[in-house]
C-alpha cells in the first residue's frame, strides 16, 4: 500500500510544482491517474503524448517512458528514456532514465546493451550507481560469467546501497553460485538468508530455493519436505513453468520484468528488487507436482543444471511471452520443460506475490527526501515566473 502512496505523491507533486496552462492540466490529470495503477492507465498518458508531439517537458517525457515500457512498447519505451535523458534532467530523475533505459533494452531482449547501460550508471557518480552494479552483476550471473557472488557481497556491505538493494544482493549470491553450479554453497547462502530477522520480501524466495536446491544436492526427501513446508496453508492455485521452478536466470528475469510492468510505481531501488522477489510459495506447489510426475516413471527426481550462458541474439524479451502460453499455465496443465537452447519456445511469466509493507527505519525519510528533491528540482529549474502557451 505504501509504495502506491509514494508513487501517488510523487506524481501528484511532480504535476502540480509545474506551472500549467489550459492543455497542461490534461497532464496533471493524465500523471494523477496514471499513479493510481499504471498498468490499467497507461493507455491515457501514451495516447496524450502522441498528441503533443515534441516539447513535452523532460519529466513528463520520463512519465511516458515508463507508461510505453509497461505497454510493450519496448522500442517507443527507448526512444523515450533515451531523449529524457538528452534533455538534460538533473539528478535523482536522470538516474532514473538511465535505469528505465537498461530495463527496457533488457525486456527487448537487447542483453549487450543492456549490461552496458548497467555498467555505464555503476561507473557513474549518481545515487543510482548501486543499482546500476546490481543489475551488471545480475546479467553477468546470468551469464555464467564467473566470480559475480563477491560483487553482490560488495553491494551488502555498502553503505551506499538502501537495505532493499541489500536484501535483494543477499539473495543474488545464492543465484550466483547456484547459476554456477556451486550448490554446496548455493545452499549454505539460501539457508543463512532465511535466519536473518531483517528479510523482508524475498523470504519465501530464499525459502524455495533452500528447498530445490537440495534436490541438485541430492536430499531428495529433505527437499519434499521443505516444499510441503512452505506449500502449508497455501489455497495458491497458480502454476509455473519448469524454467522458473528451476530457477533459470532468464526466467527469473523475464518474470521480474513482468512484475514490473504490472505493479505500483515505487522508488527505483524497491523497484530492482522485483526482478527476484517472486512468489516462493506459488514455486513450491509447481515443483512439487513436478518431482510427483516424474517420480510415477519409477526413476528419482534429478532436476537439470540451470542454464546461466546466453548470447545477444538468442535472449527473448518479455514481448514474445504468448498469451496462450500464459493461459497453459494459469489453468494448471502440464508446464514444459526448462528451455536449454536459446531456440526454445519462451516460458511465461512468473506469478506474483504482495511486497512487504516497508522499512520501519528506512522507508519514512527515503520517501520525504524524494518528495523534497521533486520540489527543489523542479524549483530550482524555474527562476522566474515561466511564460504559459500550450503544448503544441
Amino acid at each position: 500500500m505504501r509504495a502506491r502512496a509514494v508513487g501517488t505523491l510523487l506524481v501528484t507533486i511532480l504535476a502540480s510544482a509545474i506551472p500549467c496552462s489550459a492543455a497542461d492540466t490534461d497532464w496533471t490529470a493524465a500523471l494523477k491517474t496514471y499513479a493510481g495503477n499504471p498498468y490499467q492507465n497507461r493507455g491515457a498518458l501514451v495516447r496524450l503524448g502522441h498528441r503533443a508531439g515534441t516539447g513535452v517537458p523532460p519529466l513528463f517525457v520520463l512519465a511516458l517512458a515508463d507508461a510505453e515500457l509497461r505497454g510493450k512498447r519496448l522500442p517507443q519505451a527507448r526512444a523515450r528514456f533515451t531523449e529524457a535523458i538528452n534533455s538534460g534532467l538533473a539528478e535523482p530523475f536522470a538516474g532514473w532514465a538511465h535505469l528505465g533505459l537498461a530495463w527496457a533494452t533488457l525486456a527487448d531482449g537487447d542483453v549487450a546493451a543492456a549490461r552496458a547501460e548497467a555498467r555505464r550508471i555503476a561507473e557513474g557518480e549518481t545515487h543510482a550507481a548501486p543499482m546500476g552494479e546490481f543489475l551488471s552483476a545480475l546479467l553477468d550471473a546470468a551469464d555464467g560469467v564467473p566470480d559475480t557472488a563477491p560483487r553482490f557481497q560488495a553491494l551488502v556491505e555498502s553503505p551506499a546501497a538502501t537495505e532493499e538493494l541489500k536484501e535483494a544482493a543477499r539473495l543474488a549470491v545464492g543465484y550466483a553460485h547456484y547459476w554456477a553450479n556451486d550448490y554446496p554453497a548455493a545452499l549454505a547462502d539460501f539457508d543463512r538468508l532465511v535466519t536473518l530477522p531483517d528479510i523482508l520480501d524475498v523470504r519465501d524466495d530464499a525459502q524455495y530455493a533452500a528447498a530445490w536446491v537440495r534436490n541438485h544436492v541430492g536430499d531428495r526427501a529433505g527437499a519434499r519436505r521443505a516444499l510441503n513446508a512452505l506449500t502449508a496453508g497455501s489455497q495458491s492455485q497458480r502454476a509455473a513453468s519448469r524454467a522458473l521452478v528451476n530457477l533459470e536466470p532468464q526466467a527469473l528475469l523475464r518474470a521480474g520484468l513482468e512484475r514490473y510492468r504490472r505493479g505500483p510505481l515505487q522508488a527505483p531501488d524497491h523497484q530492482i528488487v522485483q526482478l527476484l522477489n517472486g512468489d516462493g510459495r506459488a514455486l513450491a506447489a509447481t515443483a512439487l507436482r513436478w518431482m510427483a510426475a516424474e517420480g510415477a516413471h519409477g526413476e528419482p527426481f534429478a532436476p537439470p543444471p540451470p542454464t546461466a550462458s546466453w548470447s545477444a541474439g538468442g535472449v527473448r524479451g518479455i514481448r514474445t511471452a504468448r498469451a496462450d502460453e500464459l493461459a497453459a499455465d494459469a489453468s494448471g496443465a502440464p508446464v514444459r520443460t526448462v528451455a536449454a537452447r536459446a531456440t526454445a519456445k519462451p516460458q511465461p511469466l512468473a506469478p506474483t506475490k504482495p511486497t512487504s509493507t516497508g522499512r520501519s527505519a528506512w522507508g519514512i525519510p527515503v520517501t520525504v527526501a524524494l518528495l523534497a528533491v521533486v520540489v527543489f528540482a523542479l524549483v530550482r529549474r524555474r527562476p522566474a515566473p515561466p511564460v504559459r502557451r500550450p503544448l503544441r
